[in-house]
């Protein structure tokens, strides 16, 4: 009897641990069929997009396009809901994170196949865009606390029109840990290797060669090729700058055939040194020389020229340049006026020079909004009840303005007076966006489409030397018609 009941109570164990483990096998089962996936491992959280575009800036006097993109750190109409907003702001908190440095950012071109390595863009110089509304001083970095809205990163090189592009913040100077990073399909249009600008201008009272003066019409016409050898070490450029009058005699008639090569000294700050062979002359070549030149320029750093040139009165997206070239001119042809005597046949000259592109006027762009609307239907009263219309997106236009001061230093040339000649120039132009107007944009969609500075207007004071014309000298106003392509 007892070895009957031992054997019923082992019975017993054994059909317990076999009924829980076919419990224990049909919960595993539940909990891996296809009804109850496994839960997966948390995905790491992706970089917020950046958003990017496409900035206008040219270089002035000689209004070649630069490479310009303005990243956004806030959303205009919804900075706090911009997730780059949030990162940004985290970041400046580390100390060795700056907002206004190259080492964070980086520009490369999205191939298809992609490439390996992939191809890079160098960063010349990055400006903050905006002023800080609690001082009212233009933003000189990020400190957390009312960071600029957007900042522009300008190139050092050109890119092609086709290629697109993508923007990525970092962290870290190793770019290791991705701060933003945009779509990466960005192009830039105006980045084309071939660029063309056109000026017709009305000049009252032009002083002439014979010594006279009148009222002509002169067309101002510059033509480069930015990138002749493309790949090479050296950039190899040619390009065109001349300008005919509606009388030969004009003092300021010119033409300008130029050969060129030139390299940054120092990648991260635009400073070419360039070696040219030039052809120039009046329009009708009673004056024509052929010149060798070698030059170097600075675009000053942008966080050096701020306080001047980016305050609560002027905005300048890019730095004032400054530039020195020594010049050894052969001349063919002389034309010996009263006011323009023989000059050396083989003559050598100094020409130091500063210029500033692309200063805007932000009280004005108030006008121009105005100005946009003039003709335009007034919208519809919003219901009873109805959502509050968004505020309307601050203006894109302004007035604009270049200044361009040089100087012509000639030590082999003396005055009447036996003196070494030197002879100081000078202009300063008022532009006016074509597209600001609401009357021009309606009559000609296509000149004043999407780019504030394709067409302008330019009111223009010009203290001017003509070094094709053999110095000679002429002031005054003149008015016209600017278009860049």
């Amino acid at each position: 009897m007892k070895s009957l009941l031992q054997a019923g109570s082992y019975a017993l164990v054994v059909l317990g641990f076999a009924l829980g483990l076919t419990q224990a096998v049909s919960m595993v089962a539940v909990a891996q069929s296809p009804a109850n996936p496994p839960a997966a491992a948390a995905a790491p959280d992706k970089p917020p997009v950046l958003t990017v575009k496409e900035q206008s800036v040219v270089r002035y006097p000689s209004l070649e396009p630069m490479d310009t993109i303005l990243v956004y750190f806030a959303d205009p109409k919804q900075p706090l809901a911009y997730p780059v907003f949030d990162a940004v702001n985290q970041a400046v908190n580390n100390d060795h994170w700056d907002c206004l440095s190259p080492d964070f950012y980086q520009v490369q071109i999205v191939d298809s196949p992609p490439r390996n390595p992939p191809r890079k863009v160098g960063i010349r110089d990055i400006a903050a865009a905006g002023l800080d509304m609690r001082t009212g001083k233009p933003f000189s970095g990020c400190d957390g606390a009312g960071d600029p809205g957007s900042i522009s990163l300008i190139l050092s090189s050109r890119v092609g029109s086709k290629d697109k592009l993508q923007v990525t913040i970092y962290h870290d100077k190793e770019h290791k840990n991705v701060l933003a990073q945009s779509d990466g399909t960005l192009t830039l249009s105006s980045s084309k290797q071939f660029t063309s600008s056109g000026t017709m201008q009305s000049q009252p009272g032009e002083a002439l060669t014979n010594g006279k003066s009148r009222d002509v019409g002169q067309m101002t016409l510059a033509l480069a090729d930015t990138d002749l050898f493309r790949g090479s070490p050296l950039n190899f450029y040619a390009k065109s700058t001349d300008l005919f009058s509606t009388d030969e005699r004009d003092s300021k008639s010119a033409f300008l055939a130029t050969f060129g090569a030139q390299r940054d000294l120092v990648t991260r700050v635009y400073s070419p040194v360039q070696l040219e062979e030039r052809i120039q002359g009046n329009q009708v070549a009673t004056n024509l020389s052929a010149v060798t030149s070698l030059s170097v320029s600075l675009l000053m750093p942008w966080s050096r020229s701020a306080p001047v040139f980016n305050n609560s009165a002027i905005s300048a997206p890019l730095a004032p340049q400054l530039a020195l070239a020594g010049l050894y001119t052969h001349r063919i042809h002389q034309l010996v006026t009263a006011k323009s005597p023989l000059l050396s046949v083989d003559d050598f000259s100094l020409n130091p020079t500063f210029s500033v592109s692309s200063i805007t006027v932000p009280a004005t762009c108030k006008v121009f909004a105005w100005l946009g609307k003039m003709g335009q239907p007034k919208p519809p009263a919003p219901a009873p009840g109805a959502p509050a219309a968004p505020a309307p997106s601050p203006s894109p236009y302004c007035v604009g303005s270049t200044i361009d001061l040089g100087a012509w230093y000639l030590p082999l040339d003396l005055t009447t007076a036996k003196t070494q000649r030197f002879e100081g120039y000078g202009d300063a132009s008022i532009l006016l966006p074509l597209a600001g107007f609401g009357m021009f944009s309606r009559l000609f969609p296509y000149m004043t489409s999407s780019d504030p500075v394709k067409t302008q207007i330019q009111i223009k004071y010009s203290d001017s030397v003509n070094a094709a014309n053999n110095y000679a000298r002429s002031r005054g106003w003149s008015f016209g018609f600017l278009a860049l392509k």
